[in-house]
């Protein structure tokens, strides 16, 4: 739940973002209603969304067979540490459930506002919408059907057309609906600052397009201009109505006579399509489905996930590795015998990680890979390496007796292997050359392993980097 909120406020933010510097000044107002009902929506649904990918059979377990239930394993913990996180979602509850209940009374608080003095005051019918007339001074405002305006200045006609133009739009556009709507989303998400901001830019775009209406009444931007600058003294009671008297009167006045060209339009439009899908791909779950592997086949690393894994499991795996973990001055670790079981249970909770979590590990897992065949020597080669001054000589791990050669066939091989040691190595000036060479059968008996066995233990010396196993 913690992940899906903050992927909500960054999604949230990342297109608001982009409605602030694209779209905000741009006379496509149609366009800007529907895109940040769409962007709040798609900030809301995208954290569910969960994205498949597709790989080898990732979590294919190793020869080890737990005799308890490897679950229960990994996910057990102390009595102490699972009373502390009940009372860290306590809290939390706690915290988030004073929020939404202010939020939700003063939403009730607003919209009551509206239905008590629907009911008691005189209404009237103008082109078919009704009009409550209200003793108060007050600016003239609508909400859902109804438009609000003062009894005395609309019965002695003081209300100029424009005015009457201007709010008839916003009830017959339903500009009340999304106002709702973003009120609502508001008090339920009341921690993503975000949603406080699109409120307002939809209540703002809802006066570009009544004002865009009132204009083409009035077929006079000027005139209108000077009517809103005379109208905008005052100040609104409810954020829920839509109001002639709206707090950002300046960019009402530049809209007015603002312009944006056809192609310019088109052009932010088709951006959007770019950015939902970015937005979604970000935010969305990642989620890795195995498949079989065909025969023959390994997969070339361990699976990890993008949620860390948590403290709990991290001690557990930390736990049993001190637990096998030899003092040693030199830089190579040493490690005692781990059991079948928590080789099982290291490998499970290894799955669990990051990749930044895993590559912190000194006892990690790698694809355990057989080693793609190079091809066996030639005669000639089996006839050099007879010289045993010269030539220190393996088979399948064993060394032999270079005068053995003689007993093989170069098509008996189907690796070679050579090494020459260096300054720095303790075998340096006892030979010209280590040569290893892989029998057939051999070779038919690591990749069965590597079949059965797919993921193997390392250990990394911290000092170098390198493994082993």
């Amino acid at each position: 739940m913690v992940n899906y909120c903050i992927n909500t406020i960054a999604s949230s933010g990342l297109l608001f973002l982009f409605y602030k510097l694209l779209l905000e000044n741009e006379k496509m107002h149609v366009f800007k209603r529907f895109y940040l009902l769409f962007a709040i929506a798609v900030s809301l649904i995208a954290p569910l969304v969960t994205i498949s990918f597709s790989s080898p059979d990732l979590y294919a377990p190793l020869q080890y067979i737990s005799k308890e239930p490897t679950g229960f394993i990994i996910e057990q913990s102390p009595i102490v540490a699972e009373e502390e996180t009940n009372k860290t979602l306590l809290l939390i509850s706690a915290v988030y459930g004073t929020g939404l209940i202010i939020g939700l009374l003063r939403f009730v608080k607003r919209v009551s506002y509206f239905t008590k003095p629907g009911n008691e005051a005189e209404q009237v019918l103008f082109k078919q919408v009704k009009i409550v007339l209200l003793e108060e001074k007050v600016v003239p405002h609508s909400f859902l059907k109804s438009i609000f305006l003062n009894k005395e200045a609309y019965k002695k006609g003081l209300l100029e057309d424009e005015i009457l133009h201007h709010e008839l739009t916003h009830v017959k556009q339903l500009h009340s609906l999304d106002v709702l709507f973003a009120q609502l989303v508001q008090c339920i998400f009341w921690f993503n600052p975000f949603f406080i901001f699109y409120k307002r830019a939809i209540q703002l775009n809802h006066e570009f397009l009544a004002d865009e209406a009132a204009v083409r009444s009035s077929n006079n931007p000027l005139t209108y201009q000077q009517l809103v600058l005379t109208k905008a003294s005052g100040k609104s009671q409810f954020s829920l109505a839509s109001s002639f008297n709206y707090s950002t009167i300046k960019k009402r006045l530049v809209m007015i006579t603002q312009q944006t060209s056809p192609r310019i339009a088109l052009w932010k439009k088709m951006a959007i399509i770019p950015l939902l899908a970015v937005t979604v791909f970000l935010f969305a779950k990642k989620e890795t489905i195995a498949q079989k592997t065909e025969p023959g086949k390994t997969t070339t690393e361990v699976p990890s996930k993008t949620e860390a894994a948590s403290q709990l499991l991290l001690d557990r795996y930390q736990a049993i590795v001190d637990k096998h973990k030899i003092p040693n001055e030199k830089s190579q670790p040493k490690y005692s015998s781990f059991s079948e079981e928590e080789k099982q249970i290291l490998l499970l909770i290894y799955q669990k990680m990051t990749k930044e979590q895993q590559e912190k590990q000194q006892v990690r897992f790698i694809a355990n890979k057989a080693v793609k065949p190079t091809g066996g020597p030639t005669e000639e080669q089996l006839n050099l390496w007879l010289d045993a001054k010269k030539y220190y000589v393996r088979i399948d791990g064993w060394k032999i007796k270079n005068e053995q050669l003689a007993n093989h066939k170069p098509g008996e091989f189907v690796q070679v292997y050579e090494y020459k040691p260096n300054k720095g190595s303790t075998d340096y000036g006892k030979y010209y050359a280590q040569i290893n060479l892989t029998t057939k059968e051999s070779y038919a008996k690591q990749v069965a392993w590597a079949k059965s066995t797919p993921y193997v233990m390392v250990f990394i010396n911290p000092k170098s980097n390198m493994r082993f196993k």
